[in-house]
């Protein structure tokens, strides 16, 4: 209860009075559950996270990291906790500018979780995107594009595999509450057309530049009113399917999107088990299973698909000669 009303705290952005209630709960679990316990550490993690948001980074940092290795030891090297923990102290590494350091355990944290949620666990995305960032700030701006790109294309991929079990409020709620990871690559973008054009960039790294927008618009095309476009999708195959063939594919194939949502939002709750990614593989071809038998009865499932697919070089050959589209993207 202690540490749930510092949480509380914490969202009302009131740090001190979250570390003042945090500390109590804290020394509530030191004597009653012990210094090595799962729900100690946790609450001396959630002390250094107050303790940074109040500005004392330095203080914050030093705590992190004795708890990284509190972590390791009491729970072993590959626990599913520690890939939150190694990601907090790359951070904390990034901004004392140990970039080689940072890279080298934000990456342990990408494999860790790669290993045991696959590319579609939520921190494997959110880890690429806090490297992109760390890159950014290194300047190593191309990477930091790729990776960015990277961490969205997941994202959707992950998104659009949940939406189809969601209601409608639903997913537009979740769509909101999303982060926008593409984004993030964003001022690297702008910063390499900027030298390139001011001559800042050497001439023989334009087609580099090139690719790098390309890639990036690409990625926006893709993600772009994509919850809106399936929902908009869905209803049309629903309205579609006349036939009782058509509606029993249609069901199975809500059956499979149905399991899978459960199992990658198992995957976001960090209760990952040896045999996990297994099952996701399995849920994953069911799925795609599934769509393909709906595809070859429904023109709507096909039309659904493709448009899943729609990119760059499909917007440009479907302008007319001599005409532009301009996009507004906001950059926070």
């Amino acid at each position: 209860i202690l540490g749930n009303i510092a949480f509380v705290y914490a969202e009302l952005e009131r740090y001190e009075d979250a570390l003042i209630f945090n500390q109590r709960a804290l020394t509530v679990a030191e004597k009653t559950l012990g210094m090595q316990h799962p729900h100690t550490l946790h609450l001396r993690y959630q002390q250094a996270g107050y303790t940074w948001s109040m500005g004392d980074k330095d203080k914050a940092a030093d705590l992190y990291r004795k708890n990284l290795a509190e972590f390791e030891l009491a729970l072993g090297p590959d626990h599913t906790s520690l890939i939150t923990k190694r990601a907090m102290v790359a951070i904390v590494l990034a901004e004392e500018g140990r970039f080689r350091e940072a890279d080298a355990m934000c990456r342990l944290a990408l494999d860790q979780s790669r290993r045991i949620y696959g590319e579609e666990g939520k921190w494997t995305h959110k880890i690429l995107s806090m490297l992109a960032e760390m890159h950014a700030m290194e300047g190593k701006y191309f990477t930091a594009i790729e990776e960015a790109v990277e961490a969205e294309r997941l994202q959707l991929r992950t998104f659009l595999r949940i939406v189809g079990s969601l209601s409608e409020t639903d997913a537009l709620r979740r769509d909101r509450i999303s982060e926008d990871r593409l984004f993030i690559g964003a001022p690297s973008l702008l910063t390499l057309n900027e030298q390139l054009a001011s001559g800042q960039l050497e001439r023989g790294k334009a087609g580099a530049v090139a690719t790098a927008t390309g890639n990036f618009w690409d990625q926006l095309i893709r993600s772009r009113a994509a919850v809106l476009d399936e929902i908009g999708a869905r209803g049309r195959v629903l309205q579609s399917a006349t036939d009782l063939e058509t509606s029993e594919l249609l069901t199975t194939l809500e059956e499979a999107q149905d399991l899978l949502a459960g199992l990658l939002l198992q995957g976001e709750t960090g209760s990952g088990d040896q045999t996990y990614l297994k099952k996701l593989a399995k849920s994953i071809a069911t799925m795609e299973s599934a769509e393909k038998a709906l595809a070859a009865k429904s023109l709507e499932m096909r039309r659904r698909i493709a448009a899943r697919s729609a990119d760059l070089d499909d917007v440009r050959s479907a302008l007319p000669p001599g005409t532009a589209l301009i996009a507004l993207s906001l950059i926070h």
